[in-house]
Order: C-alpha cells, then structure tokens, then sequence
C-alpha cells in the first residue's frame, strides 16, 4: 500500500482504539460513581426506599427496613429490624444477612424472626393459589444456603390470642452438590 494510506489506516485504528479505551474508562467511572454513591447515607437512604417499595409492591403488604448496611465490594448485604405487614401475617425480623457468590449463589441469615399469623374472621377465597405461593419453598432451591436464629412463630385465633406458640426455633439449610 501507498505510504498515505498506511498512514490514514493507522491513524484510524488509533482513534477507534482511544475511542474504545475511552468508553471503556467512562463506563468504568460510572460503575465507580454509582458503586460509591451507594456507600453514602444518601445512597443507602435511596437504595432503602426503594427496597422497600419494590417489596411492598411484591407481597402485597407494607415492607419496612430501619437500617441497610452495603458491602458490596465484600458480596454482602444486611438489613437491621425488617417488618412485613400482610392481611393476617406479620412478620418482624432483628436482621437479614445476605453473602453471595456468582458461583454459588446467595446465603441468608435471619437472625430473630417472628411470625405471627392470626385468623381475620373472613371467610377464605375459593380461589386456587398459584406460582411462588402456591410452593413458597422453591424459594429455597434458589439459595446456596439459609439459616434461622432463635426464630418464633405464632399462630392467633380471631381474638387475636396465641393458641400455638413456637419458640426458640432455629433451621440451617445447604446445599450440597444438588441436594439439600
């Protein structure tokens, strides 16, 4: 090739080379940015609201988390004094802890929880249940691992009066080559 065109076809592959080495670098500073934007009481903030409406608006009940505290760089995540309100079910939970891997998938560990499920006096829908609530436990198949510190269930009659209390209830679950 004539020395000017090896020339211009240099030059191109050294602007498409800065171009790409460009977005590349902007697109890690963005990833940057928001990584650490999530780290401030700010982001934490935001990143909490919008657990919370994202959950309200998945149960159907009100989902409320006081504190959210962010290691992302570590693969965790954990939630201090988590309550779920559903028609007849309450659920309040001390902490949720989340570690995951990309290998492995996601471990959870709640530490204290209460159910308390109670009788509202109207008559129960004939209506088939289907999906995740009709099998809650294929929720299970989804984690590497669970467990469940010093939990308590209880179960109220329309009065609201316990007439089955389980307390002190703990529960690990794991996976161990496709078997749990």
């Amino acid at each position: 090739p004539a020395p000017g065109r090896r020339s211009r076809l240099r030059r191109t592959l050294r602007v498409g080379l800065l171009l790409v080495l460009g977005l590349g670098l902007a697109a890690l500073l963005l990833v940057a940015s928001a990584f650490t934007f999530l780290h401030t009481p700010l982001g934490r903030t935001a990143t909490r609201v919008l657990l919370e409406q994202w959950g309200s608006r998945a149960t159907g009940g009100t989902l409320r988390l006081r504190d959210l505290d962010l290691a992302l760089w570590k693969a965790e995540a954990a939630v201090t004094a988590a309550s779920l309100r559903l028609d007849g079910t309450t659920i309040d939970v001390q902490r949720v802890e989340v570690a995951w891997s990309p290998k492995a998938g996601p471990r959870v560990r709640v530490v204290r929880p209460v159910v308390r499920v109670s009788d509202t006096g109207r008559p129960k829908p004939k209506v088939a249940a289907t999906g995740l609530a009709a099998q809650p436990w294929r929720v299970l198949e989804k984690l590497r691992g669970a467990e469940v510190v010093e939990g308590r269930l209880e179960l109220r009659d329309a009065k609201g009066v316990a007439w089955l209390v389980v307390g002190r209830l703990d529960a690990e679950i794991e996976a161990d080559g496709g078997r749990r």
